[in-house]
């Protein structure tokens, strides 16, 4: 027997880069087309900036900024399995399940910040990192609904550019300022497609609400239609409040109240320019406008109720009116 110790170079700690190239790819969907569910312009949007001439540059920052921001976030968190958090992974595979895709990559960790949720990587190879704070609060219903948003980014073809949204214009720009080869790349591309991924990242963001509804629709088939709406918002609900309990905010009174204190000055509307998020309470009216239309009862399969729908094109124009920042 070999005496000698063993040393961390016998066992070499691959890269993010290098273990989601292992992985097995996932396929895209039929045609390359948005769901039916998707919001309209948020598939225009991702193909307007796929088409410019920053798409070289967008690849080979996104590939080395995943290595330089997310490598560290991967090897600190547990990865889900069947007998690592077998709840989470039953939830997993049902919200796969409901909107027909393959079972995506789950990590467990803990973040500074609260109710950290997010998909990262590439269209092709990623994985869901959530936030064990937030995991430890949430219902499972309510975990099954941001799963199935997250699944919802995957099915569009979101990851790519949610990935350079994140590192760009949210809390991953802090960290690339501070990285001597990525920091010119990072100030570049946000001078100069940052409003117009922004823009396309509140709507990606709409679509993946409406992928999480569709998912508690789908996997809870015996459950009202109430129950699936106030399961939904409640979701969203939680993520603002962190330890405080849920049941304290009456819903529709929160958004009785933020109608009334809407930004609407031009310097308010003007520092969400670059805003990644739409603002909670548009986030959680939109999501009670697709509930309400032809278009949910489409996509879920449900026969059609007796009170009048929104038809797809008003349903379309209300959630550009609400989310619109100028």
């Amino acid at each position: 027997m070999d005496p000698r110790l063993t040393r961390v170079d016998d066992y070499p700690i691959p890269t993010l880069e290098e273990y989601l190239a292992a992985q097995p790819t996932l396929a895209e969907d039929a045609g390359g087309q948005a769901a039916p569910y998707a919001h309209p312009i948020d598939r225009g949007l991702i193909r307007a900036l796929s088409r410019t001439a920053l798409q070289h540059a967008v690849k080979h920052f996104v590939q080395l900024a995943i290595d330089a921001r997310f490598t560290p976030l991967w090897q600190h968190s547990v990865p889900v399995a069947a007998r690592s958090f077998p709840e989470l992974n039953r939830l997993r595979a049902e919200a796969a399940a409901a909107l027909g895709i393959a079972v995506p990559e789950l990590y467990v960790g803990a973040l500074a910040g609260y109710g950290a949720i997010f998909t990262v990587g590439t269209d092709e190879r990623h994985f869901i990192f959530v936030d064990s704070t937030w995991l430890s609060l949430a219902e499972p219903d309510e975990i099954l609904f941001v799963l199935g948003h997250e699944c919802g980014h995957i099915q569009n073809r979101h990851v790519t550019y949610h990935t350079l949204a994140v590192l760009l214009l949210e809390g991953g720009a802090t960290a690339l300022r501070q990285h001597p080869a990525l920091r010119p790349w990072s100030e570049l591309l946000r001078l100069l497609i940052g409003p117009a991924l922004a823009a396309w990242a509140r709507r990606s963001e709409i679509t993946g609400d409406r992928a999480g509804l569709l998912t508690l629709r789908l996997a809870r088939p015996e459950a009202s239609e109430e129950w699936v709406l106030a399961t939904a918002q409640r979701s969203l609900v939680r993520l603002l409040l962190g330890f405080a309990r849920d049941a304290q905010v009456e819903i529709d009174a929160y958004l009785d109240d933020m109608r009334r204190r809407s930004p609407d000055s031009l310097a308010a509307r003007y520092s969400l320019l670059t805003a990644a998020h739409p603002l909670p309470p548009h986030r959680l009216e939109a999501l009670r406008l697709f509930h309400d239309s032809e278009l949910y009862y489409e996509c879920a399969r449900r026969p059609r109720p007796e009170r009048p729908l929104l038809a797809t094109r008003e349903l379309n124009e209300r959630v550009d009116d609400l989310i619109a920042v100028l």
